[in-house]
């Protein structure tokens, strides 16, 4: 059964209010991975963090720089890029770097050494997008295949520069990156690639494509729901796209009242900040709105409510700024994840806040009688109490004595 939103309370994981955490992955070990824009690579085992600093004495530590990407592979090999420093491939068994750097002799090289995006596809073939276009790594080889926006070629990448890489169930890659008024720059912002044919199919912006195509100038985010539902997040705001016609949607998401996803403002003031759109474990919704927290949207009930601050650096007036009470303190909401174990977490400026579904507030039952052992069923609906008296049965609201 799932939780009422009601009743759902973030609690503070890391807190630390210097921190900006940009993004997290989870090992094959359990173990997770922070980018800390603070700090670096951080290690976190759900009690201490380690982190990992570049020392220039050591040929195999971390390179300099600000992180920008990273995922782990199927082989638990951690992948990650630095402004500037290129693709940096660490094995946490050893815990030691291995660096790829452009090469202006080595046409197999690195095309360039800034990394924006990195994907590991069902295949287990690493996609990386850099500041000149899309590379294709074969491990085996260490050389690289490029995909440039290079119009003699056809290539219909996005803009040279590729900022995000998403696989959706069809297999498909969709390519991201920003759009141009200079002519010689990009058909738009989101191209779909397909690895088999090797073909680029481009999504023309609306400025091109007048209302049928991509709304703003660049993709932030991409997600493919359960049900196959396509979302797209812009510097425009959030939508659904049609992957057939390319149409998309606009949704509105209000942090100011309790409703539907609307696809009308329903206040005059909604965020158009979007950050990310995910969903958790409970098939859930959360769409991250920066300085005004998240919206929580509940496709069953289709009922949307608000966790966290809401805050306008235009405005400071206590109708603009207000606590949700709901455990959610993190100012800046960047990114949410859901982990392996049904955990949703929310990285942001000051740390990390976690939401534990499966967590239980069982009250305080004066039962006169020793409690000696206590078992709580699965469905978290009763809770049974061995005493030396005998057994008890709660439904958490009513207690039912088993006594001989």
């Amino acid at each position: 059964m799932k939780a009422p939103a009601q009743n759902l309370r973030f609690k503070t994981v890391l807190d630390n209010p210097n921190s900006f955490i940009v993004d997290m992955i989870q090992d094959k070990l359990g173990f997770f991975w922070l980018i800390n824009t603070a700090r670096g690579l951080e290690k976190f085992d759900g009690v201490k963090l380690q982190t990992f600093s570049h020392d220039p004495d050591n040929p195999n530590s971390i390179a300099p720089g600000q992180i920008i990407a990273m995922v782990v592979d199927a082989d638990n090999i951690i992948w990650l890029s630095i402004v500037g420093s290129g693709l940096e491939r660490l094995d946490p068994s050893t815990n030691t770097f291995t660096h790829f750097r452009h090469n202006e002799r080595d046409a197999f090289s690195l095309s360039n050494d800034t990394v924006n995006a990195i994907l590991e596809d069902h295949a287990g073939n690493l996609w990386l997008g850099t500041n000149q276009g899309l590379d294709l790594l074969d491990r085996r080889t260490g050389r690289f295949t490029h995909y440039k926006n290079d119009q003699r070629e056809k290539a219909d990448i996005p803009s040279p520069q590729v900022f995000r890489i998403f696989e959706d169930k069809s297999r498909m890659l969709w390519i991201c990156g920003r759009t141009s008024s200079t002519k010689h720059i990009s058909p738009g912002a989101l191209s779909r690639f397909d690895p088999a044919t090797k073909k680029f199919t481009p999504y023309l912006p609306d400025s091109v494509k007048a209302n049928n195509g991509i709304p703003g100038n660049w993709v932030r985010d991409i997600y493919e729901d359960n049900k196959s539902n396509f979302w797209i997040v812009t510097d425009a705001g959030l939508y659904t796209m049609d992957r057939n016609t390319g149409k998309c949607t606009r949704h509105y998401p209000d942090p100011f009242h309790a409703g539907p996803l609307s696809q009308v403002p329903v206040t005059g003031k909604e965020a158009t900040e979007v950050v990310f759109v995910t969903e958790d474990s409970s098939g859930a919704f959360w769409i991250g709105l920066g300085q005004h927290g998240l919206n929580r949207y509940d496709p069953v009930t289709k009922q949307s409510k608000h966790f966290g601050l809401l805050y306008d650096f235009l405005d400071l007036s206590a109708s603009e700024k207000k606590d949700s009470i709901t455990g959610l303190n993190i100012p800046v909401a960047f990114k949410g994840v859901s982990s392996e174990d049904g955990l949703f977490w929310v990285l942001g400026l000051g740390g990390i806040s976690q939401l534990n579904y499966k967590e239980k507030t069982i009250p305080f039952y004066n039962i006169s009688k020793a409690a000696l052992a206590i078992y709580l069923e699965a469905n978290g609906k009763n809770l049974w109490i061995g005493t030396n008296k005998g057994l008890l049965k709660t439904k958490l609201k009513k207690v039912i004595p088993y006594f001989h």
